[in-house]
């Protein structure tokens, strides 16, 4: 059908003129992505096609087009309830000053290479979290404010007695830490569980897990404050890419006369430009100093060179080429100087070597052609970092043939040095504790000697420190930007998680900044004194007696050695393009950006939201049968078993996994009670519509959510709950007479709370009109409310995707690995070409999440 777009005469509203002169109001979300946002210059009487659904637009897009959806979540302009992005994004502004315009902050639609069809989905996703400062949200019921407390019955709020029935859809995992049993040592240190039981042998739940799986929940659909937001104030890093290794500038930190720290640039007989990088045709600034397997030794000795020893060296000057799988041939690609012959400062150097002949060339590995030049004479300082890459063979001298360039070293450099060590260290702690010689993803190196070297020696930039300087030619001089321990390292982003989150979503400082969340489950400052109990408390939670009246025992159980689990990833940050969004919306942001520009590089960027872990749908029949046998690598229509660890070699259990010994059954019946004081419409209204999701939508409870376990149906027992104003108590009390019925409707409260959502956070809010019959507004509601982001986000999560694709974490291969190795498809997304990044693949929003596509591992061929 096609029809014109018109601009209504309060210039706010826009219609859409049908071909029989019918006008009908187009809500944003309807747009087809070009077409957002729209502009009375252009747009105004455009021709347009249209899609109809229950006479209202669905679909609206330009003639002989198709119809794209708007990528990014947004929201609604401040102003105008038709200003903005599609109500099915829900999202918000970016983090910005008070009294910003929406329409500034909303999420655009970004320019994006096309993907690769969907594999799989990872195993995590995020419920986006929107700042919430505006005036409208603080208003709403959903902003923050005092908690009323708990001395008296407010007669126009809730309370009373909710019974909820909780029932096991996936297996559920109570491990028993208590009574873990640990094997073997070091690496081959094992942890196995029993279930959690209680005096009786019974399923034992302890009532603060559900307060906390209801709580996650409810902070989600309220938008609240983040509850659980620590150690988030320090800039994270990330590994910088390969090519800019090449403009490293070696570096010593020396103490001039005046007793001043300052950084000395050792760049060899190179002449560097603005960026550091050799000019064309020079060589690289340090030497290459044999060491791996047989170092070079002392002239005259057995003895090796050491870091930071002072030597005279006797140079060669030699040609690279790199092997060119593409071309099969060999490319000239950098120039080096590598020491021949070495002494100790201020011993004699003695004649020069002879040069090298050159040798024959190796298909598949790089050729180093000797150039035939004189033998250069240098002193210098050698820089050992130990053999941190597999194919490691030389470490380095620094020297310098040219004019030393002094730089004075600052305060900054010397802050951002130490909490680089220390992210560092971080990053690999638990590997070293548990007494790993590399990081996993190596199988012939060691750890670097600034991550196991004594930590007072690499902290502390001073003299006789050597690094690698990222630098930067000023009009007055250089400036040294960064400094690094390795040549390839680790970089800080510009800002720390906590510096892109809006302070109305940080954690509450005191009680007039409570939450809904806050306020209904309870606060605990993080910093001086400050609680609040919350409005409700949780019973003992109780194993239902099964329908048929019989009992039986919910636990499956394994005997010894039980069901080894796969390898649960750990949380990473570090990974911009999953956890940092392009805005303060949470949106994902565009493919292809490089590991800089995904990261927390810019202050008008966001976080992705609150984690949560997707339902596993359509698993197949048997999927979760005969656990203890090893069948990772038989697919079962379609799906692999992910949540077992595929034996190698006959072994599948060690410190990177856990096994378990019982899970709670499918079908298990759990029932508690939920007491609740003083709540408004809106607050009782939301958890009692956690407790009525839609058919098929679960919670996820317990351990190995990641891999599937864990999902629970929730359901309100309405014959067994009771939710009361404190004026009905009242009269209660004062007629002393039996109970009455129940005559606060819980349909009225959920819809009190599905439109403050909508008004708040959604798009095209209206109130019901006079001629519309209440369930076709309730429709609207339930349209408006299910639209809004974060509660779109958080239906998917809890349905699950409808797509097939399994749920997985990133990997290189389509079966299971054994070893998890999920970095390796992060190195391939993250991998360049001389055109930029290959892949770049950011975690897609999760309410229209397709899937990410399965990145085999690309054979770089041998180095030399």
């Amino acid at each position: 059908m096609k029809g014109k777009l018109k601009l209504a005469g309060n210039k706010k509203t826009w219609l859409l003129v049908r071909e029989d002169g019918k006008e009908l109001q187009v809500p944003t979300r309807v747009l087809t992505r070009v077409l957002f946002p729209l502009d009375s210059k252009k747009h105004d009487g455009l021709e347009v096609e249209y899609e109809l659904d229950k006479g209202l637009p669905s679909k609206i897009y330009e003639v002989g087009m198709e119809w794209q959806p708007q990528s990014a979540p947004g929201y609604r302009g401040l102003h105008s309830q038709t200003d903005g992005a599609p109500r099915g994004g829900g999202g918000r502004p970016p983090f910005s000053d008070r009294g910003e315009s929406r329409s500034h902050g909303r999420s655009e639609p970004q320019t994006s290479r096309p993907s690769l069809p969907g594999d799989f989905h990872n195993p995590y996703n995020f419920v986006p979290a929107l700042p919430r400062d505006d005036e409208r949200v603080k208003d709403s019921g959903l902003g923050d404010s005092q908690p009323v407390g708990h001395d008296r019955y407010h007669a126009e709020l809730c309370s009373g007695r909710l019974r909820v029935k909780m029932t096991v859809a996936t297996p559920l995992l109570l491990p028993d830490a208590s009574r873990v049993k640990v094997t073997g040592e070091g690496k081959s240190e094992h942890k196995t569980y029993p279930v959690q039981v209680d005096a009786e042998g019974n399923p034992y739940i302890a009532v603060t897990a559900v307060k906390g799986m209801l709580r996650s929940a409810y902070e989600g659909i309220t938008n609240s404050r983040l509850s659980v937001f620590r150690n988030h104030d320090q800039r994270l890093a990330f590994r910088m890419e390969s090519t800019d290794g090449v403009m490293m500038v070696p570096a010593r930190i020396e103490v001039s006369a005046d007793g001043k720290d300052e950084i000395t640039l050792y760049t060899g007989t190179t002449s560097i430009t603005d960026t550091g990088a050799p000019s064309r045709g020079d060589a690289v600034c340090a030497a290459w100093l044999r060491y791996y397997p047989s170092p070079l030794t002392f002239f005259g000795t057995t003895s090796k060179p050491e870091h930071k020893d002072h030597v005279s060296v006797w140079l060669e000057r030699f040609q690279h080429h790199r092997w060119d799988k593409g071309k099969r041939q060999h490319v000239p690609d950098f120039q080096y100087w590598k020491a021949r012959k070495i002494v100790r400062y201020g011993d004699p150097l003695g004649t020069q070597p002879n040069q090298t002949l050159t040798g024959s060339k190796q298909d598949g590995c790089s050729f180093h052609q000797p150039l035939g030049l004189p033998l250069q004479e240098a002193d210098g300082y050698v820089c050992i970092t130990n053999r941190n890459f597999d194919r490691k063979h030389d470490e380095r001298i620094f020297f310098n043939a040219n004019k030393p360039t002094q730089i004075d070293l600052d305060e900054r450099l010397k802050i951002e040095w130490d909490r680089l060590i220390e992210e560092y260290r971080e990053i690999h702690r638990e590997e070293i504790e548990q007494g790993a010689p590399s990081p996993s993803a190596l199988k012939n190196s060691v750890w670097s000697r600034h991550i196991i070297n004594r930590i007072e020696e690499e902290s502390l930039l001073k003299g006789g420190t050597l690094c690698y300087a990222r630098v930067k030619r000023l009009r007055e001089g250089w400036q040294v930007n960064e400094l690094y321990p390795v040549m390839i390292s680790r970089r800080l982003h510009h800002h720390s998680p906590a510096r892109i989150l809006p302070a109305s979503l940080g954690l509450a400082t005191s009680l007039s900044e409570l939450s809904p969340a806050d306020r209904v489950f309870g606060w605990v400052a993080q910093e001086g004194k400050g609680a609040y109990r919350g409005q409700l408390r949780i019973s003992v939670i109780d194993r239902a007696p099964q329908q048929n009246g019989q009992d039986y025992d919910a636990i499956e159980r394994f005997a010894e050695p039980g069901v080894p689990l796969a390898i649960l990833g750990q949380p990473k940050p570090q990974q911009g393009r999953f956890y940092v969004a392009a805005d303060k919306a949470g949106g994902a942001q565009a493919r292809g950006l490089n590991t800089e520009k995904a990261g927390y590089d810019e202050l008008h960027k966001g976080l992705r939201g609150r984690k949560v872990y997707p339902h596993h749908n359509n698993l197949p029949d048997g999927y979760w049968d005969n656990a203890v046998e090893d069948r990772t690598q038989q697919s079962l229509a379609g799906y692999y078993r992910e949540y077992r660890r595929p034996s190698k070699d006959g072994q599948d259990c060690d410190n990177q996994n856990r096994s378990v010994l019982g899970w709670i059954k499918p079908d298990t019946i759990f029932e508690f009670d939920i007491h609740f004081t003083n709540l408004s419409a809106i607050e009782i209204g939301a958890l009692v519509w956690l407790l009525q999701l839609p058919n098929r939508a679960f919670h996820r409870f317990g351990g190995g959510k990641p891999l599937g376990f864990g999902s629970v149906r929730l359901d309100l027992i309405s014959e067994k709950s009771e939710i009361c104003t404190g004026a009905e108590f009242i009269k209660r009390y004062k007629a002393l007479s039996e109970d009455e019925p129940n005559n606060c409707d819980a349909a009225e409260l959920i819809t009190a709370f599905k439109k403050t959502v909508w008004s708040a956070y959604g798009n095209d809010f209206r109130e019901k009109e006079d001629n519309e019959s209440s369930s076709d507004y309730q429709r609207v509601v339930d349209q408006g409310f299910n639209e809004v982001g974060f509660i779109a986000a958080f239906l998917r999560a809890a349905r699950g995707f409808d797509d097939k694709l399994p749920i997985h974490y990133p990997r290189v291969t389509k079966k299971p690995n054994p070893d998890g190795e999920s970095f390796k498809w992060f190195v391939q997304n993250a991998s360049s070409t001389k055109d930029g990044v290959r892949h770049g693949y950011p975690l897609a929003d999760l309410a229209h999440d397709q899937g990410l596509p399965i990145l085999e591992e690309r054979n770089r061929g041998a180095k030399g």
